[in-house]
């Protein structure tokens, strides 16, 4: 399987607007709109999509606002997502040290990211929680990482040359 992580362009649209549908019960002419914002690519908003063979299979976006979890944090990581039969590859890490990359060229030092789910899983990659609020009736925690720091090694000892024996590239900008 080939992996490529790349921005998002037009046609990928529909993909990102499905999974703003499902993971935050957006109504379709909201998501689709909300996802148009993301085509942008500039100093408050910028997204990637990963695909396998042309057909896309995960994304992650990056904004400075998230106006609905908290008004005082700023910028975010958000709506990280793998296609379940794709996980277990490192996927998700990739396009988070892809969207930290892009913060800290834009000058940022310290990114957040908010999940009802994976608090573990990012306490493991170095993730901080600072907050937790109740969101639409769900415990939802807020989390930062510094910039300065790295994610751990260990974590990351095979990358994006070849995670388990798929060979993956395409992690140009």
């Amino acid at each position: 399987m080939v992996y490529k992580i790349l921005k998002i362009k037009e046609r990928n649209i529909e993909y990102i607007s499905k999974i703003m549908q499902k993971r935050w019960d957006l109504d379709k002419n909201v998501a689709d709109f909300d996802a148009k914002k993301y085509l942008m690519s500039n100093k408050e908003k910028a997204g990637w999509i990963i695909l396998n063979n042309k057909t896309p299979i995960g994304c992650g976006l990056f904004d400075y606002y998230n106006s609905d979890v908290s008004e005082k944090h700023h910028p975010w990581l958000l709506l990280l997502w793998i296609e379940p039969n794709h996980r277990g590859h490192k996927l998700g890490i990739q396009l988070t040290k892809k969207r930290m990359s892009y913060a800290k060229r834009h000058g940022y030092k310290i990114v957040y990211l908010d999940t009802t789910e994976a608090e573990k899983y990012h306490e493991k990659l170095g993730w901080k929680k600072i907050d937790e609020i109740n969101y639409h009736g769900e415990k939802d925690i807020i989390m930062k990482f510094n910039l300065s720091k790295k994610f751990p090694q260990e974590k990351l000892n095979k990358t994006f040359d070849v995670v388990r024996g798929h060979i993956v590239n395409g992690l140009k900008d």
